[in-house]
């Protein structure tokens, strides 16, 4: 059976027996810089979901409110505790990780606690800019606030990437930031005049029946300081171990002309592992959005978008550099995501604007791979949509992303069907 990668990353619980798993600071860690892990259905299996400061009167498509925008300062409800008004803004049953944690507010914030397993004591406390965006957990790239130079002060979005699991309940609060206690969940209370705070915290929801979760700790985090501070490194300096394989590469220099496609394949159970090349043209803006790349594993077409914007960026030739995509200033442009198949690659290279176009400093870097249950294709696409007009909610309108289509499966952290 053939499955898509899709690049949305949702997890899928099955009904197989499996044997109990550990889930920890190390292994979540380990996971971070393992590019082969994007590839293959998660082990153990786990749901992606998320806590917000969305605004609570969106319910229901085609029901009032379902459009509403006002999504800050919106909280799950408010403890008190040793004299203190905390706002929750996280409450989650069961075994499961923080995975990422993004706020923005105005000056420093206010007072952000973890509270793991039960404990009354929180496992993190501390000003929240400090958690998320310096050195209370970890430092940089982990914890980190958009640079000075990126963002008016106030405005700064503030990002905590590294992992907080968690074996039976997690409680996240934030204290102070100008919040009073009728900032509550009410839906049909605006927040005007109010201080905005936002919050997206995204986390793992695991089978306890399969899963064994070391919670996070300060004695953990000192077990595993030298770990720390090797993925930081990793992550920091982009060390994806590709310089340590031995790849075999097919080289894609060609110059295309107007309306002209080309094509290169590989056969055998591979993966991809670096797929890398430059556009020269006279209108280089328009070369990046009209020279589309396609690829089809084992004869099923699961990548068609234009190169600019596979690399991240667009129809810009801009400089960026994260794990998985990096754009030289030399306008050299290189992926590193693993794309595994078992008996063939084509990938296709079309010319779909008015001009000849050289690709060059392109090649296709690729290993032998184990195809198993576990692998999956590797897949992209691309719509544009024109003169979207995002005004009163009268004009307002749902962007369909994507349809998924598979077998009915049971979510054990809900207690009931998906598909």
């Amino acid at each position: 059976m053939k499955q898509i990668f899709i690049l949305i990353i949702t997890g899928l619980f099955t009904l197989t027996a499996f044997a109990q798993k550990t889930v920890s600071i190390e292994s979540l860690l380990k996971e971070m810089v393992d590019r082969n892990v994007l590839a293959k259905y998660p082990d153990p299996v786990f749901t992606c979901r998320q806590f917000s400061s969305y605004d609570r009167r969106t319910v229901a498509k085609g029901e009032p409110g379902w459009f509403a925008n006002e999504d800050a300062s919106r909280f799950l409800r408010v403890d008190k505790n040793n004299g203190r008004t905390e706002f929750v803004m996280m409450d989650a049953q069961g075994p499961g990780a923080i995975v990422r944690f993004w706020m923005t507010f105005f000056g420093d914030g206010g007072t952000l606690r973890i509270y793991i397993d039960d404990d009354a004591k929180p496992a993190i406390e501390g000003p929240a800019v400090a958690i998320l965006g310096r050195t209370i957990v970890t430092g940089e790239p982990l914890a980190k606030s958009v640079p000075n130079d990126q963002s008016f002060y106030g405005g700064k979005g503030h990002n905590l990437y590294f992992p907080v699991p968690y074996a039976k309940r997690c409680k996240v609060t934030f204290e102070g930031g100008g919040l009073i206690e009728d900032d509550v969940i009410t839906p049909d209370v605006k927040r005007e005049g109010k201080m905005p705070i936002y919050y997206n915290i995204n986390y793992r929801a695991y089978d306890p029946a399969t899963v064994k979760v070391i919670a996070y700790s300060a004695q953990e985090m000192k077990k595993n300081q030298s770990l720390i501070d090797k993925v930081q490194k990793q992550l920091n300096e982009k060390e994806r171990g590709i310089e340590k394989m031995k790849l075999s590469r097919l080289s894609l220099d060609t110059t295309l002309k107007s309306g002209e496609s080309k094509s290169f394949t590989i056969k055998g159970m591979n993966a991809i592992q670096q797929l890398s090349m430059e556009l020269k043209a006279a209108n280089q803006h328009q070369a990046l959005r009209s020279t589309v790349l396609e690829i089809a594993f084992d004869g099923e077409k699961t990548v068609w978008t234009p190169v600019g914007d596979f690399y991240g960026t667009g129809y810009m030739p801009l400089y960026t550099s994260t794990w998985y995509t990096c754009v030289e200033k030399d306008g050299l442009m290189s992926a590193f995501w693993v794309m595994p198949f078992e008996k063939e690659c084509m990938l296709t290279l079309h010319n779909l604007g008015e001009q000849d176009v050289t690709v060059t400093n392109a090649s296709l870097s690729y290993t032998p791979w184990k195809w198993d249950s576990r692998s999956m294709h590797f897949g992209a696409t691309w719509q544009q949509y024109t003169r979207i007009d995002a005004g009163p909610h009268d004009l307002a309108l749902d962007l369909n992303f994507a349809n998924l289509k598979g077998i009915l499966l049971f979510d054990v952290a809900i207690g009931q069907q998906v598909t």
